[in-house]
């Protein structure tokens, strides 16, 4: 019973953070910012101000 809980809890823990590495790359690398308005503005200075500022909102989502 007690090698069945620990399996089960190594499996939540992984699936737990294969999804949230899944959701972080998406939210900051998303078609938006290299496809979308910010692309469009031309600047890639604009581009890497937004990809720093949601690495930052990720990782205060994450913590």
């Amino acid at each position: 019973m007690v090698l069945w809980w620990i399996g089960f809890e190594a499996a939540r823990l992984g699936l737990h953070y294969a999804v949230n590495c899944f959701l972080f790359i998406h939210y900051v690398i998303s078609d938006d910012v290299w496809f979308g308005k910010e692309a469009k503005k031309g600047s890639s200075e604009r581009i890497l101000q937004c990809v720093y500022r949601r690495l930052v909102n990720a990782f205060y989502f994450l913590s």
